[in-house]
This record gives structure tokens, sequence and C-alpha cells, in this order.
């Protein structure tokens, strides 16, 4: 939505042409955070609840599953928003969230920033990027390349040599550079590129592929089915269980070759990715200082904070014990992540510069108990997603000095301090 809405602006103002949408807390949009907080407030949920009733339970032939419809929602939300419903929006691009992804390439005369979105693969537990990135780098100092931290193992240090070398061929994208920025990682566009050809059974299934079967229909122009949406690219991020289906990925055959499913199950944060590419801009250039922001909306995230209440029986412990253990060992593997970011970023930018990192999150609300003590009561209400207009009142006051309690403040200096910092650490 952001990236989108940067690139539909013009001369810098925010592109929002209704001014009174519906859903969003606030009465009239006058500025760019009003804009951004108005374009996300549109109703996701309904078209995902339709189509997982009426769609996914009974799939037949061409239909559109709920992910397609929960896209459909975001794109008609801010084509409803920014007036391309009124004109030809393919000329927009990449200022609209139907617009093929690699379009949203920065140029000289249009920043933009560079999306890295998480996936996970479901065959092979590896992260899927989807990116405008290319796979690798060339860093200044040739001899080395920069590994992440916990990954810095002999095997690793292995797996990085024998990528350096200069004639090693990778049957998906070609030679491989010297350094990969991300590791034990694939790029969504470079499995779309596989052209393996697909068994018995994956030439019936792809009938039902509309986008196939379109391609051979003679009076039809063929598609050239190498990119995705905008929309896609986000929801490759972000197909949280039950509510979005696993993607599945299909390559220049239309066979599946994988599925993605949320970034989530690797990684909470993508704090790592954060990390490994803050790496890769010390090694190409060691005189930047990269800073990065993190941002997390799970108000009990903190379990020195929030202390674990486990109860003395489970109901079906066999089962529910190991579900929960995998679904908060997730968690646990962000924070663990966000620490490394945090030792590596500091280290690097040291204290004269305010540190390398800032952790802008939602804080739990807390009230008197009986004893008069503050408590920490927060409520797991609509998961933190930006649904109803509380919970927007709610998220937008934890950039505000102090409200519901939020300790935000000092990290947003940090990131004010990196923002009026050059990379030496002097004002501007």
């Amino acid at each position: 939505m952001a990236s989108a809405a940067m690139a539909r602006a013009k001369a810098g103002e925010q592109p929002c042409v209704e001014h009174r949408p519906s859903l969003w807390y606030g009465d009239t949009i006058g500025n760019w955070r009003d804009c951004l907080e108005a374009l996300t407030a549109g109703d996701f949920l309904t078209p995902v609840s339709i189509g997982l009733v009426f769609r996914d339970t009974v799939r037949f032939g061409w239909w559109e599953d709920r992910a397609t419809a929960l896209e459909r929602s975001w794109e008609n939300r801010f084509s409803q928003l920014t007036g391309s419903d009124t004109d030809k929006w393919q000329d927009k691009c990449p200022g609209d969230l139907r617009c093929p992804f690699m379009t949203s390439r920065p140029r000289e005369d249009r920043w933009l920033p560079l999306l890295v979105l998480n996936g996970v693969s479901s065959a092979t537990g590896r992260r899927i990027l989807t990116t405008v990135l290319e796979p690798g780098y060339q860093p200044k100092n040739e001899d080395a390349c920069p590994l992440a931290g916990a990954m810095n193992t002999d095997a690793a240090i292995k797996e990085i040599k024998a990528r350096a070398a200069p004639n090693l061929k990778s049957p998906v994208s070609g030679p491989v550079r010297k350094c990969a920025i991300f590791l034990e990682s694939v790029r969504f566009h470079e499995l779309m590129a596989n052209d393996n050809p697909p068994d018995w059974l994956g030439r019936i299934q792809r009938l039902a592929v509309w986008d196939y079967v379109r391609n051979k229909i003679p009076f039809l122009t063929p598609r050239d089915l190498d990119d995705i949406y905008l929309s896609t690219a986000a929801h490759n991020s972000a197909r949280f269980p039950i509510i979005s289906p696993a993607g599945e990925i299909r390559n220049r055959e239309h066979q599946v070759i994988d599925r993605i499913v949320d970034g989530g199950y690797f990684e909470n944060y993508g704090a790592l990715g954060a990390m490994e590419l803050a790496q890769a801009i010390r090694a190409v250039e060691p005189k930047l200082r990269p800073f990065v922001l993190v941002i997390s909306n799970d108000p009990d995230e903190d379990p020195d904070l929030t202390k674990a209440d486990v109860a003395d029986d489970a109901a079906l412990a066999h089962v529910s014990v190991p579900i929960t253990a995998v679904a908060n060992t997730r968690t646990s593997r962000g924070r663990l992540a966000v620490g490394q970011l945090e030792a590596a970023m500091d280290s690097v930018a040291g204290t004269d510069c305010g540190g390398g990192t800032a952790h802008i999150r939602v804080w739990p609300r807390f009230e008197p108990s009986a004893s008069g003590e503050a408590e920490n009561v927060s409520r797991p209400v609509s998961m933190s997603w930006w649904l109803s207009r509380p919970i927007q009142i709610l998220l937008h006051q934890q950039t505000e000095q102090y409200k519901n309690q939020n300790k935000n403040p000092d990290q947003l200096d940090r990131v004010w301090q990196a923002i009026m910092s050059r990379s030496d650490c002097t004002r501007q």
C-alpha cells in the first residue's frame, strides 16, 4: 500500500482523492499518515469469510479462491481511495496494486522502497523472497563474504565458498554471484522462471488453471506469465493460517513446483533478512551505517513483561502442547533474531550514532489490580490488526507521547536521530 501510494503521488502530495472514506476512524484525510491509515482500513475479512464458506469448501473449475478475494479487496480499496477506477490504472504503474511487481523498481527520477517480502516454502522450509533485488553482490573486499551472526558456521562458510566459484551454475538462475545477500533462501521470481515440464498428472491438473487455458485460446492475446501483481507479492508474506491458503507457485509450464506460506512460520519479525541486507550494504560500502527500524504489533510479545500463565491441566495435552510449542517457537525465534540484529547493528553504528536499530511496538495496557499495582491486562482484540475503529485508535496512539502507557518515545528519538544524521554520525 505504502509503496504503491508513493509511486502514485504527484509532487510529494498524498494520493488519496476520497477525503471521507468509510471504516476509518478519522474524519477527513489531510496528510500522508491519514491517507495510509485510510488505505489499510478497508473491509478485508468479509471476502475471505465468504470465499472460505462458499468457494474453498467445494472448489469448482476456475473459481477464484479466498486468497484472490483478499487480494481483490486490497486492490479495490486502493482504487477507491486513489481514484484509479476513473482512469486507466495501467498507465499509473507502479502506482496501483494491480501493477506487476517488477515495475516497483526505483529509477533516477522516482524513489521507491526496495521491497523484500518474506514467505516460507512448505516443501523445504526455506525463505521465499519476493524482491526486485538481485540475489548476489560484489563486496568491496573481494576475499570475504559477510555471514549472518548465528549462521557463521563451517557449513555456511563452505556453502558461501562454493557459491563464490565463478563457473558454478544454478539450474534456475544461471551463474551464481560471489556473495549471496540472503542465505538459505530462494527468490520467488526464480521459481516462476523454472521450466521443468510437468508430469502426466500435472498436465491434467493445469487444465483447471485459467491462465494456462487462456493462453491456448487463439483469439485471446497470450500473457507473459513472468510476474505477479503487487497485491499478490504482499500476500506472499502474509498468508496467515486459515485466513489465507498456501499459495501455489507455478513455473512457465504451469507446474506447481512449491507452495508458499506466511513468512512468520520461519521468523516472525523479518529481522534476520534485515540483518543480512545491512551486512551486505556494509560489505559493498564500509562507510555506510545502515539503520534498521523494527515494527511489531503483538502486545504480549515480551515474555519478561507478560509472564507465562500455564494451566495445571491442558485439554488433549499430547496434541495441544506440541502445537502450542511450535507456534510459540516462531515468535521466540523472531525475538532472538531481533536481539542478534540489535547486537550486530549497534556494534557497527557505535554509541556516537545513537545505535543502529530502533524497535517500535504495540505496548500492552496496564490497569491497577486488587493489590493496587499496575498489571498487564492486554487483550488480543483483533490480534492487533487494523480492523475496527477502537483498535485503529489504540494503534494510532502507540506513536504518540506515552498514550496507553506506551514506551515508544525513546525508540522514536533514535529514529529521528538516525534520519537527521549522516553515515559518519554528523548532523546534516
